[in-house]
């Protein structure tokens, strides 16, 4: 009778395995095969400080589902990130477009005086998807286009004194030429000879 207690232990754990692994992939299929936006990009830079007052917009793809692809978007832009999660936007809403583009996208919103900061984030379709998938919101900032948006910034020359006083280093002041008199055999991807300065 002991003997076939480890059996019947066996059998049940290898029900229990088969059952868990039977399920386990569809549910990750499922999980993984949603299209998702990511890696946002305005003027093709993440959360640039000084981008146009029109960025061209940007978002990278991907989906556990080979060929999934985009077949369309909307792009929301707020003017604080808590609109986005409410799938609301106070400065522009380009409303659902038909399109497989996700690079380049012309943002077609108010312009915003330099320093602005925009929010926002871009819904995206599959091509068997009823409900879109929405990218993690992220950000902007105009830079200064006009010479009045810079706030009568200037520069600030260095001082004579600093600029009198500072010294090339010990190597540059006694090298007189440079020759390449050492050669370096059997070396790959390097040139054939070394450089040496020489006084």
């Amino acid at each position: 009778m002991s003997g076939h207690r480890p059996r019947a232990v066996l059998v049940l754990l290898a029900a229990v395995l088969s059952v868990s692994l039977a399920a386990s992939p569809a549910d990750a299929v499922a999980h993984d095969s949603a299209l998702q936006a990511f890696d946002l990009r305005a003027g093709n830079v993440t959360t640039p400080l000084a981008a146009s007052s029109a960025p061209a917009l940007s978002w990278k793809l991907r989906s556990g589902r080979p060929g999934a692809r985009q077949t369309a978007y909307r792009i929301l832009v707020a003017t604080d990130p808590r609109l986005l999660t409410e799938k609301r936007a106070d400065v522009w809403d380009s409303g659902k477009v038909a399109s497989a583009g996700s690079v380049g996208v012309p943002y077609r919103g108010p312009v915003a005086a330099a320093g602005k900061r925009n929010y926002w984030t871009v819904e995206v379709w599959g091509a068997d998807s009823g409900s879109p998938a929405v990218a993690a919101p992220t950000w902007w900032e105009t830079g200064p286009a006009q010479p009045a948006d810079w706030g009568g910034a200037a520069w600030r020359p260095g001082h004579r004194h600093d600029r009198r006083h500072r010294r090339p280093p010990a190597h540059a002041r006694t090298a007189r030429y440079v020759t390449n008199a050492s050669p370096t055999p059997n070396c790959p991807g390097s040139p054939d000879t070394d450089l040496s300065v020489r006084s």
